[in-house]
């Protein structure tokens, strides 16, 4: 109740923060009924062996990407979120808010550039773009579906002019009357931003399976939570979700708990990294202290 009615009084995202995912669900529906669910965001992680054999939960990557977006438009929130998911190292802000594409009627870009981008930027090549992260090219036209839209978006180009943007129906793929829009800016559909090249010379030669399994998926953006481990070798600096945010008011549930919590999922790291014989292999990036 207090962390809602400084919501609803300031000018800052709200950070509740708790223990587990359990708990931070409870309290995300708490503050819905309160706030309303345009008002608040649910940023999770899962656990560790269950991130590693990608079996977390891909509403928990949507429901981040949708966290991120709000926070790049300034659009300010209450955020659920928990400790381990605070502690979590992340590429630079800084990184994310420079990949935002944006598109204009009239602008030269150049079409093949455009896709490029868009698959680094998480989205996915298909015959036919009905789903949020989709796009597909026909022609000099491109389909994408945008994180953050109801509607995907068409873009009719002359050569490397963008002549047209408009809204379509994903359903019937037809273009929807009065939808035309001037310009819009096409945001991450992933956390991992990087240049494959210079991510993958910097990773130890290995034979391990798993690890060249990782470097694959690192050269063909074949995104997972998995690939967050690789950070550290991405950019030389990693920052916090509570770096993304300056202007905030941070509520921990409690302190004890939290701490306890903490030190759980850290002995639950360790433990795994030891039975995989990883630790003090490679330079992996997992919880701040």
């Amino acid at each position: 109740l207090l962390a809602s009615y400084l919501f609803k009084e300031n000018n800052d995202f709200i950070i509740y923060v708790s223990s587990n995912n359990y708990k931070a669900s409870k309290c995300y529906d708490y503050f819905v009924k309160i706030l309303g669910y345009e008002n608040v965001n649910i940023y999770l992680t899962g656990e560790i062996v269950a991130t590693e054999v990608d079996a977390t939960s891909k509403e928990f990557t949507y429901e981040r990407l949708q966290t991120i977006s709000n926070i790049l438009k300034g659009n300010k929130k209450v955020i659920v979120t928990t400790i381990s998911a605070i502690s979590k190292e992340l590429i630079p802000f800084s990184e994310i808010k420079s990949s935002v594409v944006s598109l204009q009627n009239g602008s030269i870009i150049n079409r093949k550039d455009l896709i490029a981008s868009l698959i680094k930027l998480g989205y996915h090549k298909v015959p036919t773009t009905n789903a949020v992260g989709d796009f597909s090219v026909r022609g000099e036209v491109i389909d994408i579906f945008p994180i953050n839209h109801v509607n995907p978006i068409r873009i009719d180009f002359f050569d490397n002019e963008i002549e047209r943007i408009v809204y379509f129906d994903k359903e019937s793929q037809r273009s929807i009357i009065n939808m035309n829009v001037n310009n819009i800016d096409i945001y991450p559909n992933t956390e991992l931003i990087y240049n494959k090249k210079d991510v993958i010379k910097k990773i130890p030669y290995t034979i391990d399976y798993d690890i060249m399994k990782d470097i694959n998926d690192i050269e063909n953006y074949t995104y997972s939570d998995r690939l967050f481990k690789y950070v550290r070798y991405m950019y030389d600096n990693t920052e916090s979700l509570l770096n993304y945010i300056s202007n905030k008011i941070v509520y921990f549930e409690n302190s004890d708990i939290l701490h306890e919590s903490y030190n759980k999922t850290i002995e639950e790291l360790f433990y795994y990294l030891d039975s995989k014989g990883l630790n003090n292999k490679y330079n992996f990036a997992y919880f701040f202290d």
